[in-house]
């Protein structure tokens, strides 16, 4: 059976170190430069939990900060045996 997808490799030589084009990669702002035009990339957005500090961290120096949106969750009594989560 075939993959519902197809598979797009490409090799590039760079004049740089690994370590420069991982860094290169990791900094949000150079998601424009590295997406297809068409996507029209203008933010990118991810979740953290409050108390995961170590990823908090990682995001403040990638450049990430809060923002104007909060989101709050709470279980709800039964809805596991509804099927909910």
């Amino acid at each position: 059976m075939s993959a519902p997808f197809t598979v797009f490799q490409r090799s590039v030589f760079l004049s740089a170190t690994p370590a420069e084009v991982y860094a290169f990669h990791e900094d949000p702002r150079n998601i424009t430069r590295i997406s297809p035009p068409s996507l029209r990339v203008e933010r990118v957005i991810t979740e953290a939990g409050w108390d995961e500090f170590g990823l908090l961290a990682f995001l403040a120096h990638a450049g990430f900060g809060p923002s104007q949106r909060l989101s709050f969750q709470k279980p709800v009594a039964g809805a596991a045996a509804r099927g909910g989560r």
